[in-house]
């Protein structure tokens, strides 16, 4: 198991450029508009 100030320079690297979104099947319209908000007022 990795120490909590374990540095993982290419992980911490990718985690300031990946956005993941949750996707699946079983989202009702109520979540996508509020995901969709919040990445709206994030500016990306």
């Amino acid at each position: 198991m990795l120490k909590p100030a374990t540095h993982l320079p290419v992980g911490d690297a990718l985690a300031q450029k990946v956005l993941s979104l949750p996707m699946h099947p079983y989202l009702d319209k109520g979540s996508i508009s509020r995901i969709a908000e919040a990445i709206a007022n994030v500016g990306i």
